[in-house]
């Protein structure tokens, strides 16, 4: 609207407009710049009413007895023709305001705006290349690899990382090999060496292991997108107790003493211990524990039991143990008979008689020994008993 053009007032002095006033709106109209085409601004304050309309005929055929009787004139078209109603009324009783505010108030709340969309499209971009960059890249290889062994079964539990988390296309491949016989095949009878486990899982039970065997396994992450990571691995034995003791023996046997030899099996995976146990068949049980050193499966463990009593059956056991349990083997043996003999008697220069006694020095801890298959017998002289009386020998 043309904020330049005044208002003009009609002169209602009379009920019927004038031509005056007619001619003069007809040539303010068509002077004005107030025009369909004119490029306006919008008004500052505007009201608008929405209007409806509705008609019907009057009057309705009740209606118009009771016109009948106040006008006293039957004629209904007479009514219909000079007569009107009219009805002005608010179609719903509330207001609603719209207001129009400034969106940019100055260059700079334009420049700002553009700057701050420009910069969240720069950082937008750059996650998005970060996170394709690593979409892209090499897969992660799984981590905390854990071994629970329960018999023959190994139950493997691994984690994902967590930036793999959303993909779909992907799998774990498990590899299991036998440290003596090389790789084992995952799927029997189809000549497959491995085991594809579908993302998200990440466990996998192995049964029917080999006992006392030791295995690595091998775990891997796989993805379309990622490609093939690397391995890791982990060892694990299928534990039990221990192997029974191999050729279990006597080597040599005296009156006093006995020495025993034995072949250390497999430990069954963990450290294990050596006891010897004997007894005479009425007798108490003794038990021994022998001092070993890293005894490894194969090697020959030899042990003495002495101050034993002569002649004398006995029953001895040899007892494995580790955390697992314990395996045993056993035997009997007799001691020797004590062999008495006169002592010999000489004389010196001086013509005195005297005895030769050897008196060896007996080691304080007696321990096992290894590797002493060759070694010299020796005879143990019991010092308790009382000598044979000496023969009486003349001066001559």
């Amino acid at each position: 609207m043309d904020r330049t053009v005044k208002n003009i007032s009609l002169d209602h002095k009379t009920k019927i407009i004038s031509l005056r006033i007619v001619v003069k709106l007809r040539e303010f109209y068509g002077n004005s710049k107030m025009k369909t085409g004119c490029h306006c601004p919008p008004a500052c304050s505007s009201t608008r009413y929405e209007v409806t309309l509705s008609s019907s005929i009057f009057p309705s055929d009740f209606y118009n007895d009771l016109l009948l009787k106040a006008v006293y004139k039957d004629d209904q078209d007479f009514y219909r023709k000079n007569f009107i109603v009219i009805h002005i009324y608010f179609d719903e009783l509330k207001t609603t305001i719209v207001k129009q505010s400034v969106v940019y108030g100055s260059s700079v709340e334009i420049f700002g705006n553009l700057g701050g969309q420009m910069g969240l499209f720069i950082g937008a971009s750059i996650l998005t290349i970060t996170e394709l960059g690593e979409f892209l890249g090499s897969a992660n290889p799984p981590t905390d690899v854990q071994i629970d062994v329960i018999g023959l079964t190994a139950n493997l539990s691994w984690k994902i990382s967590t930036n793999q988390m959303a993909l779909t296309r992907a799998w774990s491949r498990i590899y299991l090999n036998d440290s003596s016989k090389g790789v084992v095949d995952l799927y029997p009878g189809k000549t497959i060496f491995h085991r594809d486990i579908p993302f998200p899982n990440s466990s996998f039970e192995i049964a029917n292991l080999k006992m006392c065997s030791e295995y690595n396994v091998e775990v891997h992450f796989i993805s379309v997108a990622h490609g093939y990571s690397g391995p890791i691995s982990q060892t694990f034995w299928i534990t039990n107790k221990p192997e029974a003791p191999l050729n279990f023996s006597i080597k040599t046997t005296t009156f006093r003493s006995v020495n025993l030899a034995w072949i250390a099996g497999f430990n069954g995976g963990h450290e294990q211990t050596f006891s010897v146990y004997f007894k005479t068949r009425d007798g108490d049980e003794v038990k021994k524990t022998v001092q070993t050193s890293d005894t490894r499966t194969g090697s020959t463990v030899y042990y003495t039991l002495d101050q034993l009593i002569p002649d004398t059956r006995y029953q001895v056991m040899v007892l494995l143990t580790n955390i697992y349990g314990s395996s045993n083997a056993s035997l009997e043996f007799q001691t020797k008979v004590e062999e008495i003999e006169a002592a010999q008697t000489s004389k010196n220069k001086d013509g005195l008689t005297y005895i030769e006694v050897s008196f060896p020095r007996k080691p304080k801890d007696r321990r096992a020994i290894i590797g002493a298959e060759n070694r010299t017998n020796y005879v143990d002289i019991d010092f308790t008993r009382n000598a044979d009386p000496l023969p009486e020998i003349t001066d001559e």
